[in-house]
C-alpha cells in the first residue's frame, strides 16, 4: 500500500530531527515524492513488449499523463497546508475546486499570517487553473493571490485593479517540484480576500 504523502513527508521530517538534521517542508516534501513515486514504480507491472522496445534495452520507464482534478495523488487529503492568523481553506468543494480565505484578524503587520496550499508534482508536465479572486480591502495588493514554484512566487492578481477578478494560469513543472497557491495578507486587517482555485490540472505518473 502507498503512505499518504503528507503523512510520509512528516515522518522523514521527525526521523531526520531524531538524527540531528532538520529539513524544510519543502525537503521533506521532494524526499515524500521520491519514496512513494518509488513505491509505485516498483508495484506496477512490467511495460508490454511495444512499449518496453521503445525504453533504452527494453527496461521500465516512468511514463507520464495528466491529472484532472483534486483526485487521486492530487487529492485534497494529500496537500500541505499552512494556515496563519486565521486563514483558512475550504475543501468541500473538492475534487472540483477548493477555496482560500486570507487572514484578516488584525493581529499586527510582519506576521507570517498566509495561507499556502502545495503538494510536489507527480510528473513532468503543466500545472494549470482556473482562479477566482475578491476582496474587501483597499486593493487587491494588500492581499495577493499567488503561484508558488519551488522558492519562485508568481503574482496572480493584480497590485491595483478590481476587487474582483480571474484568470486561467499555466506553468511547466518536473517531477517532485513543490508547487501551489497563497494569500499573502501584507496588512492583516481592513478586509479579507478570498480565491477559489478550479479546473484544476497537474501531471501524473500512468501505471503500464
Amino acid at each position: 500500500m502507498v503512505p499518504n504523502l503528507g503523512r510520509l513527508a512528516s515522518k522523514i521530517m521527525t526521523d531526520h530531527r531524531r538524527s540531528g538534521k532538520e529539513l524544510t517542508q519543502q525537503q521533506a516534501m521532494k524526499m515524500a515524492w521520491q519514496t512513494r513515486d518509488r513505491m509505485i514504480f516498483e508495484m506496477s507491472a512490467p511495460l508490454s513488449p511495444s512499449a518496453a522496445a521503445a525504453g533504452a534495452g527494453g527496461s521500465h520507464r516512468v511514463l507520464y499523463g495528466q491529472s484532472v482534478g483534486f483526485v487521486d495523488y492530487y487529492d485534497v487529503t494529500n496537500w500541505q497546508i499552512y494556515d496563519g492568523g486565521d486563514s483558512s481553506v475550504d475543501l468541500s468543494g473538492a475534487p472540483d475546486e477548493v477555496t482560500l480565505y486570507g487572514s484578516n484578524d488584525d493581529s499586527g503587520q510582519g506576521l507570517v499570517v498566509r495561507i499556502d496550499f502545495t503538494i510536489a508534482s507527480q510528473g513532468d508536465g503543466i500545472v494549470s487553473f482556473d482562479w477566482h479572486y475578491s476582496t474587501d480591502d483597499e486593493d487587491p495588493e494588500y492581499d495577493m493571490l499567488q503561484f508558488l514554484l519551488n522558492d519562485t512566487v508568481t503574482d496572480l492578481t493584480y497590485h491595483e485593479g478590481p476587487h474582483i477578478h480571474n484568470g486561467t494560469f499555466s506553468a511547466p513543472v518536473k517531477a517532485g517540484d513543490v508547487f501551489g497557491f497563497r494569500i499573502n495578507p501584507t496588512d492583516n486587517c481592513c478586509g479579507g480576500a478570498m480565491a477559489t482555485i478550479s479546473a484544476f490540472s497537474a501531471p501524473k505518473i500512468i501505471t503500464p
